[in-house]
């Protein structure tokens, strides 16, 4: 068991549904695998804020293929908490530095559009 972060935007072209699923690409299988049992966080961009937040916390319990896109897979999750208000990645002086570039934007290879971090 791993715990990970979940990348969620609202406009997302994947068929999540935060508080029960989430939806992800073939490439990231064995990263969402190894959260099967664990608590997971959402993150990703507050409407109308520049920068990005933690949202909410789950347990990732199994994943089924995706019956309509075959090359996608949905996690789906228990116990969702929705956070009282976003917890900006920045407060506190940050809680991913070694994820940042020196300019404070997320560094790509690790952060890549859609993905779980084990």
């Amino acid at each position: 068991m791993a715990n990970a972060v979940f990348y969620h935007k609202p406009d997302s072209i994947y068929d999540d549904d935060p508080a029960t699923r989430y939806h992800f690409p073939r490439s990231y299988l064995s990263r969402v695998e190894k959260t099967l049992g664990d608590w997971i966080v959402y993150y990703g961009p507050q409407i109308g804020r520049k920068s990005r937040y933690y949202s909410a916390t789950a347990r990732a319990t199994h994943i089924e293929q995706d019956s309509v896109q075959k090359d996608c897979y949905y996690v789906f999750l228990n116990d969702y908490i929705d956070f009282d208000q976003p917890l900006d990645y920045r407060e506190n002086g940050g809680y991913e530095k070694k994820l940042l570039n020196g300019d404070g934007t997320p560094e790509r290879r690790l952060y890549p559009s859609r993905s779980a971090y084990a």
